[in-house]
């Protein structure tokens, strides 16, 4: 995991004096809210006597006399710091905290007294605007701040469908969002690592490299962000259509994110333009790239620095299809299969290479009835991050 800057570190698996500091866990909690970052565990123990513990992150939120610890979630280890000799050396391995007591023979052992201590870090999170990856060969992320949006397309809008209302305002929670759509490399990472299910999806003979992976199901992109959640401990998924949505606007409320017209589209969006052969092409502009995706980052971002929003390929969402009456108004996602357990229809978003300007304003749907054989070469995909 890429971390900031620690702001506060302390007794950071160094040898263990018997005056360590003990830690005010409320005072802990304290700092990290006012610095606007979480507390993460690093290494710990508990001095208490002769028994190792060990309790499980999610169990454990109280500290060893059971007061409550706001805003902190700790993880009891191994215990016996100090011997009858002197001190004992604690060492984080593998994430997990290793005693070493190097001054005693084979059949003594490492006795224990005291209270808890603690080491701990706090951590900013991600402030909107911030760019960051967890991991070399992870996608690279942008934190977009939280907030409210009407979500869908006004009645006068050119191009409306009748499943782009009626309007409604959703809440959006913070959140990650991949700058980029996910790219071949970042596919070839996933399955030289065991993920992803071995697929190999075909690239048309356009290359690979830093264009978007295409030719993926819905199910694939679902391998995807497990293998990534998994690979980093962090928790990746699909965003929902409204954090799609939201993410794709970045504060406007016209048909595209610069708030232009067609002649402007190129600026923004790999399309059916001027320089494609399709007879629904858009003549107002020509970016010259053809009937074939681009690699990401080719055109120019949205007010939340996020690219390709418009065009290139069409990506996956969460959501089960369905009309705005029927979807939540907190931006998750609407899941519901269909009668006797059939997998649902799945929204796709953002248009694509092929399509032409009226399939790429931030409002307009697209479904695929049959997700999980939908591999084309005009969908792929991007990620999202819970902050």
């Amino acid at each position: 995991m890429i971390r900031a800057s620690p702001i506060l570190l302390v007794a950071a698996c160094a040898t263990v004096a018997s005056q360590a500091q003990q830690v005010d866990l409320h005072t802990l909690a304290a700092n990290a809210s006012a610095h606007n970052g979480q507390i993460v565990r690093t290494c710990g123990w508990a001095r208490n006597g002769f028994e190792d513990q060990s309790i499980s992150v999610a169990e454990h939120t109280r500290d060893h006399a059971g007061r409550p610890n706001p805003g902190l979630t700790v993880t009891w280890l191994e215990s016996a710091p100090l011997t009858e000799h002197g001190q004992a050396e604690w060492r984080c391995i593998a994430g997990r905290v290793q005693p070493v007591c190097p001054d005693l023979a084979p059949d003594e052992i490492c006795i224990t007294n005291a209270s808890p201590y603690w080491d701990w870090e706090i951590v900013q999170q991600p402030q909107p605007g911030e760019r960051f990856r967890d991991c070399a060969y992870c996608p690279e992320m942008v934190a977009i701040p939280g907030g409210s949006f009407l979500m869908g397309s006004p009645r006068t809008e050119q191009g409306r469908r009748d499943d782009e209302g009626p309007r409604r305002r959703v809440t959006i929670q913070p959140l990650a969002v991949g700058r980029f759509e996910v790219t071949f490399d970042q596919w070839a990472a996933c399955v030289n690592r065991g993920g992803c299910n071995s697929v190999n999806p075909d690239d048309e003979g356009w290359g690979r490299g830093d264009r978007p992976v295409i030719n993926v199901t819905w199910n694939d992109a679902q391998a995807y962000v497990r293998w990534l959640s998994d690979e980093t401990g962090q928790a990746y998924r699909l965003l929902s259509e409204a954090e799609w949505e939201y993410a794709a606007r970045a504060g406007t409320r016209g048909r595209f994110s610069n708030n232009g017209g067609y002649a402007d589209l190129c600026a923004i969006a790999n399309h059916a333009d001027g320089s494609t052969t399709f007879s629904w092409r858009n003549t107002a502009c020509s970016d010259g790239v053809g009937d074939r995706t681009a690699p990401v980052g080719s055109y120019a971002a949205n007010a939340f620095g996020l690219h390709d929003m418009h065009g290139n390929v069409s990506e996956w969402v969460q959501d089960c299809y369905a009309l705005y009456v029927d979807l939540p108004r907190d931006g998750s996602a609407h899941e519901r299969e269909r009668p006797g357990g059939l997998s649902c229809s799945r929204v796709l978003r953002g248009g694509s290479w092929q399509v032409n300007p009226l399939l790429l304003r931030s409002a307009s749907r697209s479904r695929h009835n049959y997700p999980f054989l939908a591999a084309e070469n005009d969908i792929g995909f991007r990620v999202a991050r819970i902050l």
